[in-house]
């Protein structure tokens, strides 16, 4: 590490993944690059000694990376909060670190202050005790009262089913500037807690994909909203179409793949008003037929992916139209899979035996096919 000497004045260095990279390279590091902002070592062996570092060498730093490493503690989240570095930053990612705690994530809240964009995905050990550390605890007025929360930009939460519509409440509260949300796989929320976040007025882009999403409110006031993933919400129907079409007419992106009440009225009401449109997933929605591509053509001209896999409904003389007016297009008349949680007729399967039960006979089925191919 010799060469450190020589880059006094670097400011970004990526060591993720770095077999080897350990407490011991990271001094040589600090004692090399006091200017580094942006630190990428997620994937290694650091331990509290490296974060008892980050605190003392680099007062600059303000993008930091410990995604996956396992090997540090609370009291080096504690360094973080109380060393005269690292109250400059703004991006922190600790995905997939799950020794942390709720005392780990107050420690966090009150020490880097200034965090917009917060990273934690993959620790399903998470729960509201920990997001109120972040967001509505009643001992970190530091925190709540400060320009913290009002700071936070960008927001992901996948997988953490844990999560209720409690936490939600408080993010709706306190999060103001929030405009990036990813809560997919967060299958504890209901409709309440969706609304409060639904009303963050800056938010640009949304996850709410594999929830318990219905119609009921959503997106009354997020006329910014340019990218809205709900997918696999087999409660959504075409009301949500309506709703995004009389609110977000910014829309750009939007994925309702694995929504079997879709049907060709509210693709026509989409098509009417969100005319920049540029991304549009429809698989599994099985009611859609060619009507549906008419209206696309009609009022989607900056359409440019199309994924409608599962569509059987749809013709492939609608599929060879469409696609020479669109950049991408994906397209089958199969049945939906298994996984999708329902039938080609848009039927719910309620009961995961007999999702199970349907699987092992299509399987069976598809093992007989080749079986009889190779025979014959």
């Amino acid at each position: 590490m010799d060469e450190e000497g020589q880059c006094k004045n670097l400011q970004e260095l990526n060591v993720s993944e770095c077999e080897g990279l350990n407490d011991e390279v990271m001094r040589y590091v600090s004692e090399g690059c006091p200017a580094l902002t942006h630190l990428n070592i997620a994937h290694t062996e650091i331990s509290n000694r490296t974060l008892r570092l980050l605190s003392r060498c680099f007062p600059n730093l303000q993008k930091l990376s410990l995604a996956y490493c396992r090997k540090f503690t609370e009291k080096g989240l504690q360094y973080l909060s109380l060393g005269k570095g690292c109250h400059k930053i703004t991006d922190l990612d600790l995905s997939g670190c799950t020794q942390i705690s709720v005392q780990g994530f107050r420690d966090i809240a009150s020490g880097c202050t200034g965090i917009k964009h917060l990273v934690i995905n993959d620790i399903p050990t998470l729960t509201d005790s920990c997001i109120k550390s972040r967001i509505g605890d009643a001992g970190l007025r530091n925190f709540l009262v400060g320009p913290s929360s009002s700071k936070l930009r960008e927001l992901n939460l996948t997988n953490y089913a844990q999560i209720s519509d409690l936490a939600l409440a408080q993010m709706g509260e306190r999060c103001c500037s929030l405009t990036y949300l990813n809560l997919c796989n967060c299958t504890q929320l209901t409709d309440c807690g969706i609304e409060f976040i639904t009303q963050l007025p800056n938010l640009i882009s949304i996850d709410l994909s594999v929830t318990a999403s219905t119609d009921e409110e959503f997106c009354q006031s997020t006329p910014n909203l340019e990218h809205l993933d709900v997918s696999y919400c087999p409660k959504l129907s075409g009301e949500i179409l309506k709703a995004l079409s009389a609110k977000c007419c910014r829309l750009t992106s939007l994925n309702i793949a694995g929504c079997p009440k879709m049907n060709d009225l509210a693709i026509r009401i989409l098509s009417k008003k969100c005319h920049y449109l540029h991304f549009l997933d429809v698989s599994g929605c099985v009611y859609l037929t060619d009507k549906a591509i008419e209206y696309l053509l009609e009022g989607c001209k900056q359409l440019h992916v199309l994924k409608m896999r599962y569509c059987r409904r749809i013709s492939k003389v609608a599929d060879f139209r469409i696609s020479s007016q669109v950049e991408y297009c994906e397209y089958s008349i199969e049945d939906p899979p298994i996984w999708f949680g329902y039938d080609c007729k848009g039927t719910i399967f309620h009961d995961r035996v007999r999702v199970k039960v349907l699987h092992r006979r299509r399987r069976k089925s598809l093992l007989e096919s080749i079986e009889n191919t190779t025979k014959n």
